[in-house]
């Protein structure tokens, strides 16, 4: 019961801060619309390069053979 109060505290202390200072959930969502971009483009080639590295590079290859795995 502790815990839910607290967290119901910390809940309205944040959207009563972000109310007050004058940010609105229109900016919050446009932020938050951005940020999702941004981290689709960062993880999304972090992907690619983790998909393909086991077939390209020969050192990976050997490595992965040494450990027991196979392809």
């Amino acid at each position: 019961m502790r815990g839910g109060w607290a967290q119901r505290d910390i809940e309205n202390g944040t959207f009563n801060t972000v109310k007050v200072q004058g940010c609105h959930s229109g900016t919050i969502t446009a932020m938050a619309k951005k940020l999702s971009v941004v981290l689709a483009m960062v993880i999304m080639p972090a992907f690619l390069v983790d998909q393909t590295q086991p077939w390209c590079c020969p050192l990976f290859q050997t490595a992965w053979l040494t450990c027991g795995y196979n392809n």
